[in-house]
Formats: structure tokens, C-alpha cells, sequence
């Protein structure tokens, strides 16, 4: 039995709140005013119907039924992207329940206990005789406790298409693989190839210490045939070394001779720049008996600088006195000749 009912944003109810009594219980209303609706508001939350946004109200906002049966809560929720049902049995948790698709969850029949039977509208058909065959039979199915079977086909059947898809599925995974896989064929040829190398890169390995082995035999030979090649050339050449030899010897003879021709020349060059001091001293000496007729010829000429300068010095007090009587004579010349009496051209 349902206990209360509220309503939010239900069509035409924005907030509504019922109460219930025990018996039979009669709404009465004008037309329009939301009886039928509060019928639709009890299907939506118990059987999941109207689908869609047909139970909204026009106004918006989050869409809420809660029926209160016998010490169980039943709220039924839908916003724009979310449907949810919340289920709150006395001492116990809430339960949330989402993404039930069409069905009503389980947990939400149980809490309600309502049938068909009890949810009749007053348009609809007798009862059973507008269902077609297969929902008489799933009612009578229920009653006799044989929905059980119903439930465990459809199980099965669902089972089954999920099983088949998931065969398919890894079937061309499969495929898929075993193609990527025969891609992969040549691994097998590239271990015996890789075996193969091991053995031969064995070999070279081997191979190139033996011949570094041999390379140092050759080195060592060359090197003694490079030690006996210059002893022969030594031999060969012996006989010219002694000719050095002695031909050194000549040499130093010749430079003890060169060292003793050249500190001659440099006795030479002494005695000689001897013999030129002393043709100089000769002339100085020279040079010094004929110092006193020198200063004294120095001394007349001293004296003559001295009369040219005073000569100078008259001859500059002459020509400024010249200046002076030439100027006294034209400031005193008459303009005209008075034994003429012609204008003068001075």
C-alpha cells in the first residue's frame, strides 16, 4: 500500500504533496488540473513509463517522484542526462540504482509491489483481453511462479548473443593476429641464419688471431731483414768511411792553418790602423803650431764684424734723418713755382 506520494516538476505540478488513507481514496478536480497526472507520476517511478521527457514539466528543472510504501522510500529522479532510482529501506543504506535502461530494477519491484493489476487507468482495456498471447502467458507465467523460466530463456538467449558476438569478435581478433603473425614467418629462417653467423663469426674471430698472429711473424722477419740489410750497406760502405776519416783528419789541419792565416790578417789590420793614427796625430800637430796665427787672424776679423756693425748702425740713423728732410721739403715746397707760376709735380 502507498503511503504518500510527492511530486516535483511533474507536467502541471511544480511542488505537490499526498497523503494517503487506508480503503479507497478519490481526487477530485476540474479538468487539466493534474489528476491524470499524478496517476502518470506513480507509473513513471514504479513502472518506468512515459520513456522520454513527456512526464517533464514545461518550466525545466530536475524531474521527482518518491512513493512512501510500508517503511520503504521509492524516489524516482530524472535530469538531462541522468536517470536515477534511490531506494531506502528502514535500517538500511540508501541504494542508488543507474543505467537500468527501459526495465525497472529489481530492487525498486520488490520495495513497491505493484502490478499491472493494480496501476488499471480508466481507458484502459479489460483485463488480459487487449494483451496480446505473449504477455497473458507472462502474466500467468508470473503468477504460477514460472516467469523463473521466462527469465533464465531470456538470460540464456542474451547469453548466448553476447557469447556469439564475443566469438565473433576474437575470431577476427584472431585473424587478425594470425596475420600479423605470418608476417613474422621469416623469424624462424633468421634463427638457422643466425646460427649460421655465430658459427662463421666463430671462425673469423678465429681467423683474424691467427692472423695477427702471422702479421707479427712478418714484422719480426722484416725487421731482421731491415737489420741485415743495413749491416750489408755498412760493409759496403766501410771503405768510404775511412776515407772520412782521414779526410777529417785533413780538415782539422786545414782549419788549425785558416785560424792561424786569419790572426795574421788581424796583425795586419792593426799595424795598418796604427800607421793612419799616426798620419792623423802628424796632422794635428800641424794644425796645432798654426793655432796662434789663427786666433790672431780670428781677432782682426772679430774686429772688422765689429766696424761693419757700426757702419750699419750710422748708415740706419743717415736714412732716418734723409726721411725726415724729405718731408720737412715737401711740407715746406710751394704748390706753385713762384719764378714760373707753374703748378710743381712733387
Amino acid at each position: 500500500m502507498i503511503k504518500a506520494l510527492k511530486i516535483r516538476n511533474v507536467q502541471s505540478h511544480k511542488k505537490t504533496n499526498l497523503r494517503f488513507s487506508k480503503g479507497v481514496n478519490v481526487i477530485l478536480g476540474s479538468t487539466d488540473s493534474g489528476k491524470s497526472a499524478i496517476f502518470r507520476s506513480i507509473r513513471f517511478c514504479a513502472k518506468n513509463e512515459p520513456k522520454g521527457n513527456l512526464i517533464c514539466s514545461n518550466w525545466g528543472g530536475r524531474t521527482k517522484v518518491v512513493l512512501i510504501p510500508d517503511e520503504t522510500t521509492v524516489t524516482r529522479i530524472k535530469e538531462k542526462n541522468t536517470n536515477t532510482y534511490l531506494v531506502h529501506q528502514k535500517n538500511a543504506e540508501k541504494l542508488k540504482l543507474t543505467a537500468f535502461g527501459a526495465k525497472v530494477p529489481s530492487e525498486v519491484e520488490t520495495a513497491l509491489n505493484l502490478s499491472e493489476i493494480n496501476l488499471q487507468q480508466q481507458m484502459d482495456g479489460p483485463f488480459l483481453l487487449n494483451k496480446t498471447p505473449g504477455a497473458v502467458a507472462a502474466h500467468f507465467n508470473k503468477i504460477a511462479n514460472l516467469e523463473v523460466i521466462d527469465l533464465a530463456t531470456q538470460r540464456i538467449k542474451r547469453e548466448i548473443k553476447q557469447l556469439g558476438a564475443s566469438i565473433a569478435f576474437k575470431e577476427a581478433d584472431k585473424k587478425k593476429k594470425e596475420k600479423v603473425i605470418s608476417e613474422f614467418d621469416f623469424i624462424e629462417k633468421f634463427d638457422i641464419d643466425l646460427e649460421v653467423l655465430e658459427v662463421l663469426e666463430s671462425d673469423v674471430t678465429n681467423l683474424q688471431k691467427n692472423i695477427k698472429k702471422l702479421n707479427k711473424v712478418i714484422t719480426d722477419c722484416k725487421d731482421s731483414d731491415v737489420v741485415l740489410e743495413k749491416a750489408s750497406i755498412l760493409s759496403q760502405f766501410e771503405d768510404m768511411v775511412r776515407s772520412l776519416l782521414l779526410l777529417s783528419e785533413k780538415r782539422e789541419d786545414l782549419y788549425a792553418t785558416i785560424e792561424e792565416i786569419h790572426n795574421k790578417h788581424q796583425l795586419l789590420i792593426e799595424y795598418r790602423n796604427n800607421l793612419e793614427h799616426e798620419e792623423k796625430v802628424d796632422r794635428l800637430l800641424i794644425r796645432f803650431d798654426k793655432k796662434d796665427n789663427i786666433k790672431e787672424s780670428y781677432k782682426e776679423l772679430n774686429t772688422s764684424i765689429l766696424q761693419v756693425k757700426a757702419n750699419q748702425a750710422s748708415i740706419k740713423l743717415l736714412k732716418i734723418d734723409l726721411k725726415k728732410l724729405e718731408s720737412n721739403l715737401l711740407r715746406n715746397m710751394p704748390k706753385i713755382c713762384p719764378l714760373c707760376n707753374t703748378n710743381l709735380k712733387i
